[in-house]
C-alpha cells in the first residue's frame, strides 16, 4: 500500500469532491455558528488557556 500526502493527491475542487465527497458551497448559513457570538469561556477553559500560556510564551 503507497501512502501520499494529501498535497500530492488532492490538487483541485474536482479531486477533493470525487476522492472525499466534499463540496464548495456559497451558502451563507452553512457555518451558521460563525456568525452569532460565543458563548463565554467557562472557568476551567480560561485556567487551561492560560496554563497553556505560561508553557508556549510569545
Amino acid at each position: 500500500m503507497t501512502i501520499a500526502a494529501i498535497t500530492d493527491t488532492l490538487l483541485t475542487y474536482n479531486d477533493i469532491d470525487q476522492q472525499l465527497g466534499l463540496h464548495r458551497t456559497e451558502d451563507p448559513e452553512f457555518f451558521a455558528e460563525w456568525q452569532r457570538p460565543l458563548p463565554p469561556l467557562s472557568r476551567a477553559e480560561v485556567a487551561e488557556l492560560d496554563h497553556l500560556s505560561q508553557r508556549y510564551p510569545t
